[in-house]
Parts: structure tokens; sequence; C-alpha cells
């Protein structure tokens, strides 16, 4: 079946509901349709394209791999990203290490301006504001 703007339409049933049927809009992709509290998996899923460049890393990294990382495609992508994302780590400097780790224990984010380069607070300093706290965070947000 296809539809009027030319995308392949494959219908399946639903696992959420036993007779609704579902409109996937493309077979390599997946919709918010996919997911449910019932599918095996409690975290989102990727979607990655098997572009070209995939499909030559996962043949060259297949025989490097234990079998247990290469049991499907997927398997093997996670243990790659795994893999990679300690390689980029360790070979970082140590700012950039710190900040992981900051990220990783705490959520902390990168800040996005230099303190230093901010407007002076617009209260003079003898002057009392009822809610300092409050008016220094405006000030550091720039708001």
């Amino acid at each position: 079946m296809f539809a009027s703007d030319g995308a392949r339409r494959l219908s399946g049933l639903c696992p959420a509901s036993s007779n609704a049927l579902v409109s996937f809009p493309t077979l390599s992709s997946a919709t918010q349709e996919c997911y449910h509290p019932a599918m095996a998996s409690r975290h989102p899923r990727l979607g990655v394209e098997r572009d070209p460049e995939v499909e030559r890393a996962l043949t060259l990294t297949e025989s490097l791999l234990d079998p247990a990382e290469t049991r499907s495609a997927a398997a093997q992508i996670r243990a790659l990203t795994l893999r990679g994302a300690r390689a980029v780590l360790a070979t970082a400097d140590e700012p950039a290490q710190l900040q992981a780790r900051l990220v990783e224990r705490y959520g902390a984010t990168t800040a996005q301006g230099d303190l230093l380069e901010l407007d002076t607070p617009p209260a003079g300093p003898h002057e009392v504001s009822a809610t300092p706290a409050s008016d220094a965070l405006q000030w550091v947000r720039g708001e």
C-alpha cells in the first residue's frame, strides 16, 4: 500500500492493543507509537542509519570484539559506542575530564559566558535589597 505522499507504509498490530493497527512512516524509522510501557527496555532507543560508513565500521570491528558484543548490530554499536566514549575521555585533557565527571555526577553544564564579562549589578554596593540572593542570581544569569 502506498500513501499519497509516496512514502511506503507498513501496517501491523500495535502491541499495546490486540486489534489496533499502527501505521509506520517508513520501514527504517521508529515512531512514538512504537513505544509503550510494556516494551522490553526501560530506556529510550536510538535509531542508527546503516550507511556505508557504519557498515564498514561494523564489518571491520566484528572480529575484534567479543562474540557477545557482536550477537547483533545493535549490541555491536553499543559496544563500540561505550569503548569510543572511554577512549575519548582517556585522551581528553584534565579540564575536559573534570567537566565530564561533573556532568556525570551532578548534571553540571558548561557555563555559557564569562562571569568577569558581565555588567555590574544594578544596585550599588551600599543599596540594600529585600532579596539579595535572588538579585545576585538574576545578575549572574544576565537578566
